[in-house]
């Protein structure tokens, strides 16, 4: 087996999902899965990160509905990679049991070609790119998702600041990695 998988992570404004979207057009018999696209499946009662912020739910619930998420997302790219595709999967991976969960997929997969690549942003390059605005985010949350990489362990990742690339550049930067 020699396909790919590639976990993109990292703070807001960094272009995960465009990049994962990009690279799966990128490499013949691709995917790509956005977490945060499987978390929307709930439809009443969902919880993330904004919603905390705002006094709605708790972050226990907020935690535990991603980590489900992030199983679904695992059995999704196990059952493709066995079907010899290339899986792309953007999340924002932010905890130690997210990592956890991650490294179990990463373990069990037969494939060498696999890659966790963290994308950071400052928060003033975050707050120019405007996409905080987007989601509902304020400033303290935008300074809580960065810090949450900041403090994270590096150890297996490759780390890409994007604060000086475009979008362009950092698709080329990854795709000289994956080659």
């Amino acid at each position: 087996m020699d396909n790919k998988l590639v976990l993109i992570s990292g703070s807001i404004a960094t272009g995960k999902t465009t990049l994962v979207k990009e690279l799966a057009k990128k490499f013949n018999k691709s995917i790509y899965i956005d977490t945060d696209i499987i978390k929307w499946f709930i439809q009443n009662g969902y919880v993330g990160e904004v919603e905390v912020e705002n006094g709605i739910g708790t972050m226990e619930i907020c935690l535990h509905q991603h980590s489900i998420a992030i199983e679904c997302t695992c059995d999704i790219a196990y059952r493709f990679l066995n079907e010899g595709y290339n899986v792309f999967i953007c999340d924002l991976v932010y905890t130690e049991e997210f990592e956890q969960k991650y490294n179990v997929l990463f373990n069990k997969v037969k494939t060498s070609n696999k890659y966790k690549i963290l994308l950071t942003a400052s928060f003033d390059e975050a707050k120019k790119r405007g996409l905080g605005n987007k989601f509902g985010m304020t400033d303290i949350l935008m300074k809580k998702f960065i810090s949450w990489f900041d403090k994270k362990s590096k150890d297996g990742w490759v780390i890409i600041d994007t604060d000086t690339l475009n979008l362009k550049q950092v698709f080329e930067k990854i795709t000289k990695i994956l080659n």
